[in-house]
């Protein structure tokens, strides 16, 4: 007897549940709660990180078209003026400012950001180039994601050309002055922080001529040049271009007679006439452009005579300094930015970043036109503004005909209000003109922009004076802009309508576009999709979508509405709208096919389609499941030489020496061991058809088997396919006593 009817008479002869069943139900509903609490988290970290994505290229758009042509340049303290509110779906903290030291750059940082929706935002958004998570550079490590302990969060800062086209390639020529490693490496390279340059696993090294990892092609007692070539240690000149890097670092220092020179990344012979020693060992010219050298003692610096040690630091002795010069002729002059370069006092740049040492203030104030300013970060700047300017409160020059508007310190308000700059001082410090010019409008920073170029949509609140500069664009009767949810945006023009997020999109384009799900609060969206006479608006759970009454012929209608060819290479949806047997019939008409509620492309001839909607070759030796689904078993056996096995998967049919597996492969007759078939008649005949192997009700067997398996029904004639197994009175198929003897 089996040991299943043990088990079932077993189950049988008890009342009611024990307590061990109930104890498996809680468990199991545990379990459940447990995994849709993690699909609604992470249904939400994804809503959010589209979210953030999505509105960052919105920005950056905004911001890039507000910044000057002229390359004009805003304190890093100083946000950008945006149209958005200062938080990203009303979560994130974020501010945008053009790099302090750097105009052709910008930045927009998003605060406090969970660490999940971090490491998907990195893993997603394939723009802008370059990403930082808390100040550290994002160069395929996640784990930068995981905030410090007495943090909510993260930031993370987004760094954008001001054209928004690609950041440099790193290497010697990427010249950023603001987050220098605000570049990207070569696929298969990788960053080094220290150079700012790229290097390559697994001992080659990088050429940057060639953009690509390179073997090193030289012998012993040579080098490689920047070009490629191999040039001799003795016989080179004294400075050759080398590639950049710790690998080129080694091959010229190997040299013996050589060093890498690291200010003119070059290989160079050990301090000719005319070097200094650095304490890293390295030689550097005495007639380097760094005026100010911290690496180099003051014996080595002895050795130039164009230099003098002071302060800790190998100085050059015309920089910037009254002590470092016979004569008073430079004491006034210069003072020493941060970057240790020279700015002469009167300097085109009326702000520059100087150290925090009294040695910078000290040549700061020397010069008779400029001042101190600033606490964290210190400043030397112009005292006043040329005829014509005022000064904004981080001390730039700005021209009183400006249609931006710029934070002012108090005590510069007298000259934004002069009759000679014309412009108005209004109650939050900002010093405005007091009227936009023609044909432009106000925001609600009262900045201007022309009615008619500027195409995005600008926040002026509920200011009634806004409203009226957005308003007095239109003329002539012809609608330029209007006023929406405190917003000016740009009118569409006719044969178009605007969509949720303000877009004007064509009337007579084939695609759909959401108009909100609320017709309340996204009226304007609503209204504007009735105003085409050949438009209908959709109502769907998720969303609302303004579609084309009738599509096209020859275009299909998929369950947003959208009407698209019917060559189109993409699965379309067709599950909800208007009714499936309508988009299934248009689905059909297009010579496509439909795969549960996909409409997808027919297969080309000599293929078949599986369950999944994926065609694949009649010739394939791999079996893939097509399931119930007639039109798909269909197609599997119009292939010829394939069937539908019981399992659901359309395999080919085998030769005469093999049998049929469960998942539709073909297996030797001669093969050891059991093997899965299945319970259908098709596999059991086959395994039988070998003629030396029986079957067991689920597996195929070698007649030679050692092992007695229970066998009943149909399986018992199986067995005595057989002639050296028998089926005891057990109803075990087992070996007789010859059969034993193999």
């Amino acid at each position: 007897m089996r040991v299943l009817g043990n088990f079932r008479s077993l189950f049988c002869s008890e009342n009611g549940r024990s307590m061990v069943e109930m104890l498996g139900v809680l468990a199991i509903m545990g379990i459940l709660s447990i995994a849709g609490i993690a699909g609604y988290r992470w249904a939400l970290n994804k809503y959010h990180t589209n979210e953030i994505i999505n509105e960052l290229n919105m920005r950056a758009v905004e911001v890039s078209a507000q910044i000057e042509p002229t390359g004009d340049v805003l304190a890093r303290e100083t946000d950008l003026t945006t149209s958005f509110p200062n938080k990203i779906i009303g979560l994130y903290e974020t501010d945008s400012y053009i790099t302090k030291d750097n105009a052709h750059y910008f930045e927009i940082d998003v605060y406090d950001i969970p660490e999940e929706v971090c490491v998907q935002i990195l893993r997603d958004y394939e723009y802008p180039p370059v990403i930082f998570v808390n100040d550290e550079q994002y160069i395929g490590d996640v784990d930068l994601c995981v905030p410090s302990v007495d943090m909510a969060g993260v930031t993370m800062a987004f760094v954008y050309k001001n054209d928004l086209g690609a950041l440099p390639t790193c290497g010697r020529h990427a010249s950023l002055d603001y987050r220098i490693f605000a570049c990207r490496c070569p696929t298969g390279t990788y960053l080094d922080s220290v150079d700012n340059s790229c290097f390559c696993p697994s001992g080659q090294i990088y050429s940057e001529k060639e953009g690509a990892c390179i073997d090193s092609i030289c012998e012993e007692g040579e080098f490689e040049a920047l070009d490629g070539g191999c040039v001799s240690c003795g016989e080179a000149p004294d400075a050759v271009d080398v590639l950049l890097g710790d690998r080129q670092r080694e091959v010229c220092e190997a040299c013996g007679n050589r060093i890498y020179d690291t200010v003119l990344k070059k290989c160079v012979k050990k301090c000719d006439p005319g070097y200094m020693m650095q304490t890293n060992g390295t030689c550097v010219p005495c007639a380097s452009k760094t005026a100010r050298i911290t690496t180099v003692t003051e014996e080595e610096c002895g050795k130039c005579s164009n230099r003098a040690y002071l302060v800790g630091a190998c100085m050059l002795k015309t920089h910037c300094g009254s002590n470092l010069s016979d004569t008073d002729e430079i004491k006034g002059s210069y003072f020493m930015g941060s970057n240790n370069k020279c700015y002469a006092c009167d300097d085109e740049n009326p702000i520059v970043t100087i150290s925090n040492t009294e040695e910078a203030k000290t040549l700061c104030k020397e010069c008779q036109n400029r001042e101190v300013y600033g606490t964290s970060t210190i400043y030397c700047r112009a005292k006043a503004c040329a005829e014509g300017y005022f000064k904004d409160k981080n001390g730039y020059c700005r021209p009183c005909n400006t249609a931006t508007s710029y934070t002012i310190d108090e005590s510069e308000a007298s000259v934004c209000e002069a009759a000679a700059c014309g412009r108005q001082v209004l109650s939050n410090n900002r010093c405005a003109l007091k009227a936009c010019p023609n044909n432009t409008f106000w925001d609600s920073s009262m900045n201007c922009y022309n009615c008619s170029s500027y195409a995005g949509r600008i926040y002026i609140g509920n200011d009634q004076t806004l409203i009226d500069a957005c308003l007095a664009c239109n003329k002539n009767g012809k609608k330029v802009r209007e006023v929406i949810d405190g917003y000016c945006y740009k009118a569409c023009g006719d044969g178009s309508y605007r969509d949720s997020s303000g877009t004007c999109r064509s009337c007579d384009d084939g695609q759909s576009y959401a108009v909100g799900k609320s017709a309340t609060t996204y009226a304007f969206a609503h209204d504007s999709c009735k105003e085409c006479g050949n438009r209908s608006i959709v109502y769907t759970k998720s969303n609302n979508y303004c579609v084309l009454a009738n599509c096209p012929v020859n275009r299909i209608r998929t369950a947003y509405g959208s009407c698209l060819e019917c060559d189109h290479n993409s699965s379309l949806d067709i599950s909800t709208y208007p009714d499936d047997d309508t988009l299934k019939d248009r689905c059909l008409s297009c010579g496509r096919d439909v795969v549960g509620t996909q409409c997808v492309k027919a297969c080309a001839t000599g293929q078949y389609r599986d369950a999944g909607g994926t065609c694949h070759s009649c010739t394939s030796p791999t079996a893939y499941l097509v399931g119930d689904d007639t039109t798909l078993r269909s197609g599997c056996t119009v292939c010829g030489d394939r069937h539908v096995t019981s399992n659901g998967y359309c395999a080919l049919n085998c030769s005469s020496d093999q049998f049929e597996t469960a998942d539709g492969k073909c297996a030797s007759c001669s093969i050891q061991g059991g093997v899965d078939i299945g319970t259908g008649s098709r596999e059991r005949n086959s395994c039988n058809s070998c003629g030396d192997r029986f079957w067991n009700g689920s597996s195929c067997y070698p007649c030679k088997w050692d092992e007695a398996l229970s066998v009943e029904g149909s399986e018992v004639s199986s067995c005595f396919n057989c002639s050296t197994r028998v089926v005891d009175s057990n109803g075990n198929c087992r070996l007789t006593e010859t059969g034993n003897d193999f």
